[in-house]
């Protein structure tokens, strides 16, 4: 499943299995947010905005069972 990512500055795009987990997602962001060895956004959301989506307690969930019948995603970054 490819994914894009509204993130400060940016627009990522990364293609995750079906199978992996919104935890790497999340390590997948974190890692584009890295500024050298300090990570400035230590605390983030992944949000969906239609149907409006919060990844935060999702995390162990499975991606292919979140987006059931979907080829192709758009999250926006929250920052805390």
């Amino acid at each position: 499943m490819t994914i894009k990512f509204r993130l400060p500055g940016q627009v990522s795009q990364f293609t995750f299995s079906q199978k992996d987990r919104v935890n790497a997602v999340f390590r997948y962001v974190s890692s584009c947010l890295r500024d050298g060895f300090e990570n400035r956004y230590s605390d983030f959301d992944l949000t969906q905005a239609f149907p409006q989506l919060s990844l935060m307690d999702k995390k162990d969930e499975i991606i292919g069972e979140l987006f059931e019948g979907s080829t192709g995603e758009l999250l926006m970054l929250k920052e805390f």
